[in-house]
């Protein structure tokens, strides 16, 4: 038997995954949570081959960037900077993603605290 609540842990993607198994539960469909803990975008992007793109999602939700502001806050990165290395990591992400985005549904991007002028 499988426990989604340590699968997916407590937050938006439990629900998210709770709901759309109940909803659809004929398909049996498969979630998978790839976040770690503490993880910033740059470890995230790190990952992003063999965690998300070597598992062919049908749909994929991305959650980073609080780890990237408290990081920062805590060794002295400015806010700027902090934005600046989330928006190249997030914008390097979402290049790799491109490549197999054609065979997605949908592509959910929820940022976080950090928000660049330009990402806006």
């Amino acid at each position: 038997c499988m426990d989604c609540n340590h699968i997916m842990g407590h937050g938006y993607q439990y629900i998210v995954a709770s709901h759309l198994a109940l909803e659809n539960a004929e398909n049996m469909p498969r979630f998978i949570n790839k976040g770690y803990t503490g993880e910033r975008s740059k470890g995230l992007l790190e990952k992003w081959q063999e965690d998300v793109i070597d598992n062919k999602p049908a749909v994929l939700s991305i959650l980073v960037g609080a780890n990237d502001g408290g990081h920062g806050y805590f060794t002295g990165i400015t806010p700027d900077e902090t934005a600046q290395i989330y928006e190249t990591n997030l914008r390097a992400i979402l290049e790799k993603t491109r490549f197999f985005a054609k065979f997605l549904p949908y592509i959910i991007i929820q940022q976080s605290i950090l928000k660049s002028k330009q990402m806006k």
